[in-house]
Formats: C-alpha cells, structure tokens, sequence
C-alpha cells in the first residue's frame, strides 16, 4: 500500500508540475522575449517527450487544457510518435488514487 501512495503521490505532483509548467509557458507566450528554460526543462522530462520533439508540443499547444484534452492521435502528430502520444496521454489521464481517499495533498 506504501507503494502505491508513493506512486499515485509521485504521479500527482508531476500532473501539478505539468499545470504548472503550461502556466508558464502562457506567461511566456504573452512575453514573447522572455524564456522560460525551467519550464522548458521540465517539459523535456514528461513521458513521450523528447529533445526531438518537444518544441513542436510547445508550438501547437497553448495551454494545459488544450494539451489534456488532445486525442492519441492529436498528441501523435505533435510527437511524432505513436508510443510517445501513449505515453504521455496515459501519464495525463492516469487517476489517482490517493488523491481521492486522501484528498488532495495526501492527508487523511
């Protein structure tokens, strides 16, 4: 059980990490002469995202919400990958479970 609150605890701060990156990159949007490189860093680590690619994820998306809402096959196109628009479209949909029984930072 430990286990698993670790893993479901892991998964939910990244999806608040992912939030809070797509945040940022609005902001940067908006200053299109300042860059944000932690929140490119931290897009660069997300599952199915790579040095490749993760331009064109920055390019053809302007939000969080657009990002979660992208089908397989939207995300494939933006990846270029088939295995990586499963990654990352499983990562962001994944439930949590721990969330749920301990709400939402974990405590009971």
């Amino acid at each position: 059980i430990m286990l698993l609150q670790s893993r479901c605890s892991f998964m939910c701060s990244m999806l608040l990490l992912l939030l809070l990156l797509l945040l940022l990159l609005q902001v940067a949007e908006r200053q299109e002469t300042v860059v944000n490189q932690a929140a490119i860093d931290l897009l660069r680590r997300l599952p199915g995202v790579t040095d490749a690619n993760w331009r064109s994820v920055i390019n053809g998306c302007s939000s969080l919400r657009q990002l979660t809402q992208l089908t397989v096959q939207q995300l494939e196109e933006l990846l270029g990958s088939s295995r990586g628009a499963r990654m990352l479209h499983d990562f962001m949909h994944a439930p949590c479970p721990v969330a749920q029984a301990f709400g939402p930072m974990g405590v009971a």
